[in-house]
Parts: structure tokens; sequence; C-alpha cells
């Protein structure tokens, strides 16, 4: 039976840390290490003597409803604004021509945990919207590990949304109210399983035909469709339609810069698609797979990914079955398809991400895999240690276990540079999976 979210029960505990700003009594600061300069605070946090407007407060008592993985563990932070914001982003981007010198930015995270972060990619989407992707320097809570983390941040606005995933947990950044000058950052409960990721084996779509792939890398169009309900689902985390898509583009782009593969995929199309959805994830999912038929509502969706040249089509809805489908493992053009919830849940599960890949061969954890895989090399990796896995692996032998924005290869570490290897050649290599796979993907349309 699917698990709906629950309403929120007692008080959330709001933990507010005191930084050395202007007006703040310094003496508050944790004593453990250093404090980041005022400067470089990308989200001020919020004392817990200011008196929240009553849409943030809402949006507080809000949040266990919206993702019941949000722990007691949260912040309340205070945008910048929309210039300063953006010029910091930009500002810490080495890409965007700073060099050595690129201003860093940190991140105040619950129970005074302080990350450091510099950018390693800034995009202007257009019409006051921004993605970035940063890479963690330093970390209060892990000093030892060094680039043991990444942060993907969307801007509109004022309004902010997020994720941080570092090596020992996973923090959402969420928008309050509907004026975007507040956001909350809550540690989420991985071990904490809500619905199943993906149907089983015997409930997925079976894949008709196969089509020669041809090795190479580069661009991958992205047609995003959603439906009324996904559309009020989205509505309520306080983000845009524009806003959520581009942080999933942005998610998955972190996954290979990463992964040092050479793949960027980039947003061909955002459609509303006029369709009730049943509650019936296979009937839902069958009328958007088989493409058409009797289901004319979905008509719009092809004929928009054919006018915008998109390679890979994807609904998002709010079912709450399933996180997430593909199609197949290895899809040709007539099947890059996946569908995809937009609840908090699944976005934190970078169920996106995790579905597109399989689209282009990356299988799961050899347990979970297809049996024979689409190829032996092509699967998830969990660490020995039990503590993280990569993108395309699950938590059922691991759990609790972070889920990384990394693919598993023989030739990274994680912790970047320092710590353990992220697969084997002969077994662990979605990074190469990828490569091999993306240009033919690229070609679809």
């Amino acid at each position: 039976m699917p698990i709906r979210p629950r309403q929120f029960i007692g008080p959330l505990v709001v933990m507010a840390v005191l930084l050395t700003i202007p007006g703040r009594d310094a003496s508050a600061q944790p004593t453990t290490s250093p404090r980041p300069s005022a400067e470089t605070i990308l989200f001020p946090p919020v004392g817990s003597n200011v008196d929240l407007p009553s849409g943030v407060r809402e949006g507080l008592r809000q949040i266990r409803g919206l993702d019941p993985t949000a722990t007691d563990e949260l912040i309340v932070v205070q945008s910048r604004g929309l210039a300063v914001t953006r010029s910091m982003l930009s500002r810490s981007t080495a890409e965007r021509g700073a060099g050595p010198e690129t201003q860093q930015v940190s991140i105040i995270l619950p129970n005074a945990r302080v990350i450091t972060t510099k950018g390693i990619s800034f995009k202007d989407l257009g019409g006051g919207r921004s993605s970035w992707i940063g890479s963690v320097t330093s970390d209060t809570t892990n000093q030892a590990n060094v680039n043991a983390g990444t942060v993907v941040i969307t801007t509109e606005g004022s309004r902010a949304l997020g994720s941080i995933s570092l090596l020992d947990q996973k923090y959402a950044l969420t928008p309050l109210g509907q004026e975007g000058e507040f956001a909350a950052i809550y540690k989420v409960e991985e071990g904490r399983t809500l619905k199943p990721e993906e149907p089983p084996q015997n409930l997925k779509f079976k894949k008709r035909t196969e089509a020669p792939q041809e090795p190479s890398t580069t661009n991958i169009r992205i047609l995003l469709a959603y439906t009324p309900t996904a559309e009020r689902i989205i509505a309520s985390q306080n983000a845009t339609l524009g806003q959520y898509a581009a942080q999933l583009i942005a998610e998955s782009n972190a996954t290979f810069i990463g992964s040092k593969v050479n793949v960027s995929y980039e947003l061909a199309s955002l459609m509303p698609v006029s369709y009730t959805e049943t509650g019936d994830w296979v009937t839902d999912r069958d009328r958007f797979f088989l493409k058409g038929g009797n289901y004319s509502d979905m008509d719009a969706v092809f004929d928009e990914r054919d006018k915008t040249k998109a390679d890979i089509a994807v609904l998002l809805t709010g079912d709450n079955t399933y996180c997430g489908e593909a199609e197949t493992i290895h899809a040709n053009s007539e099947e890059a398809f996946a569908v995809v919830d937009v609840e908090p849940f699944c976005r934190n599960k970078f169920t996106f991400t995790h579905e597109t890949v399989h689209l282009l061969g990356g299988e799961h954890d050899p347990p979970h895999a297809s049996n024979p895989p689409y190829k032996p090399y092509g699967h998830g990796y969990i660490t020995g240690q039990q503590t993280w896995r990569t993108m395309m692996a699950y938590d059922t032998d691991c759990s609790p276990c972070t889920r990384i924005l990394r693919l598993s290869s023989p030739l990274l570490r994680y912790p970047d540079d320092q710590g353990e290897v992220l697969g084997t050649a002969n077994e662990y290599d979605n990074a190469r999976v990828v490569k091999e796979e993306a240009e033919a993907v690229s070609k679809f349309k």
C-alpha cells in the first residue's frame, strides 16, 4: 500500500546558529572550529529571536508533511537576495575566470556544522534563474576528508532549492513561503524507506527492441512533461516549475562532472500535459511508454519531443507508488522515456538522474541488476564500509547509506583523490557505460 506523506505532528526543532554578523554576539559561536567570515556565508542562519512571517512558519509546519524523511535537525536561513547570491556563486566558480583566487562560500548546516565549497559550474539559465554546482573543500565534522561532497543549488529570484550530499549525510535546501526570503536546510533520514525506488522486476515495462549504439560523448537534450498533480506538488514545495526542472538537470550534470564523464544534460522543453493521473502506476506509465493509442492527452508530449529534438522524454508525476521507472535499460530512440515522481523523498534520492542513466545503459548493484546485465561492467557500487553508494546502486543491502553524485568507476575515488576506489574494471564501471552510449543517445532526435 502506498505511504502518503504524513501530517506534521508535534514541534519541529529549529536550531539557529549565531554568526559573526554585525549585531550578533560572537561569544555564542562554537569553539571547536574556525568561524567563517560573514561575507562568505551563502545563507545566513536566522536567530531564534526573529519573528518569522506567517507564510514561513506555515512552510516549516508543512516540511514533515511534504518530506517524511526530514529530521528535526533543521535551521532556517535567509536569502541574501538575487543579485548578491548570484554574485557569490558566480565568483566562487573557477570557470568564470576568477582563477586560483576564487572566493569560496560557506554553508551553515544544522548542529553548527560548517562546510566550505568552491564552484565547479555556474550557469545563467535566463529569466532570473541560475544553477550552481559546488565541491566541498572543508567540513568541520569530517575535517580529515576534503573534497568529500557535492552541493547543487538552483536559484530563481530570491528562492533557493538545493541538495547537499556529504560523505556521511545528505541535507535538503528548500524555500519557505512564497517570497523566497527564507529557506530551510534540514538533514535527511537516509535509512527511511517510504516506498520502493522502482517497481519490482515482474512489473517493469518489457523492452521491445534493441538498437546498436556507438561510443562517444556529447550533450543530451531532455524534455520534461508534468501532470497537474505534479505541478501541484512542486508548488507546495515553494519552488517554481522552471526552478525544479533546472535542479534536476543540475544534479545530473553534477554527477557527470564528479564522475569525469564528458556528458551534459540540457533542458529542451518543459511542458504541461493535461492528463489526470489514475492512481495506478502501471496504467499511467503504460499510457506514456506506449506513446499514444487511445490516450490523446499524451500525444502533445511526443509531438513536442520531435519539435524540440529532445533525445529523452520524462513524465513528472505525483503518483506516490514508486519514485521512478525507466522504460528500459539501454534505450533506443523509441524507448528513451522515463517516469519520475516529484515528491521531496524521491528528489532527495536523485531519482531523475538514476532513471535517465538507466536509459543510457547503467545497471543497479549486482543483486538488483538485470540478468544478464546490459554490460557486465555496468553495475552500481556500494562502499566496502557500506556507508555510501554510487548513483545506480540500491540501498537494500547497505541501509542507511548515502547515495552520492557519482557513477561507479575504477578510475575515481571518493572522497576525491584520497578515499576508496569507486569500482572495478570488470564489474563496477557505470561511468564507462555512459561514456560509450552518450553520443548515440544524443542523436536520437
